[in-house]
């Protein structure tokens, strides 16, 4: 059974995951984005490293098991466990580190969490890492927000412990959208569906509830609030409801 890595993985480690990743992936030909939190540290949030690497393979037909098995007979360095669910019949991929060290990384396809068509040319790349294609920022932002939702009804303790950093996560990728009009707005990703636009919208109002203060932030970046929301965050911050100069709501 792999254990998690103790001490928590390094950027360096993280960083060497993913270009492994990367290398298998494109010796395949296969179009594909980061997400999850290593997509978050190459967008500069610094106030936690990956204990993961998180891909998007943008196929629908895409067998998850055939990659894994590719990925390791490309690379000495990965291998596959069963998973530690009794009823699962997938493997986990790792990456073999040094001094008895693991990174998990997770392979996804079109499909998986609901995901929309998301065309094969609109991965972003940080100028510090050119070789690596990341998930356009607010759509990662969308799927954190889809995460810390399942994370938050879940029973399970050991996903409930997450939901602190995905709260984390969120505040940090919301500053960083409001700080780059250029990737950060709803204008920048016109091929999200509508479907997927009302999901994360759904868990938008459910996370403004515990952190009221970032309505300022969601407007920021494309969506509109109700007055009375507005109102609940002047009682609870003093800061006045003209300070966003509001002209329309949802």
């Amino acid at each position: 059974m792999v254990r998690a890595a103790n001490p928590p993985l390094t950027s360096a480690e993280i960083l060497k995951v993913t270009r492994a990743s990367i290398n298998v992936l494109k010796a395949l030909r296969y179009d594909f984005c980061l997400f999850g939190s290593a997509a978050s540290n190459y967008y500069g949030m610094n106030s936690r490293v990956a204990k993961d690497v998180d891909i998007i393979v943008l196929s629908w037909d895409v067998n998850q098991e055939e990659l894994k098995e590719t990925f390791v007979q490309r690379n000495k360095n990965f291998f596959q466990v069963k998973s530690t669910n009794p009823r699962a019949t997938y493997t986990v991929l790792w990456y073999e580190l040094p001094g008895e060290r693991n990174c998990k990384v997770d392979l996804l396809r079109l499909g998986d969490m609901r995901l929309p068509d998301i065309p094969r040319n609109v991965a972003y790349y940080m100028p510090e890492h050119r070789e690596i294609p990341l998930l356009p920022l607010l759509p990662l932002l969308f799927l954190k927000l889809i995460g810390w939702s399942a994370r938050l009804k879940s029973k399970l303790p050991h996903w409930r412990k997450k939901v602190p950093n995905d709260e984390d996560d969120i505040l940090y990728l919301l500053d960083i959208a409001t700080s780059r009009p250029d990737i950060g707005r709803l204008s920048s990703v016109p091929w999200i569906t509508d479907a997927f636009r009302r999901r994360a919208r759904a868990r938008i109002d459910r996370f403004v509830q515990k952190y009221p203060s970032s309505i300022p932030n969601w407007r920021a970046i494309g969506f509109r609030f109700p007055r009375e929301q507005f109102e609940e965050h002047y009682e609870s911050t003093g800061v006045a409801i003209e300070h966003y100069a509001i002209s329309a709501w949802l």
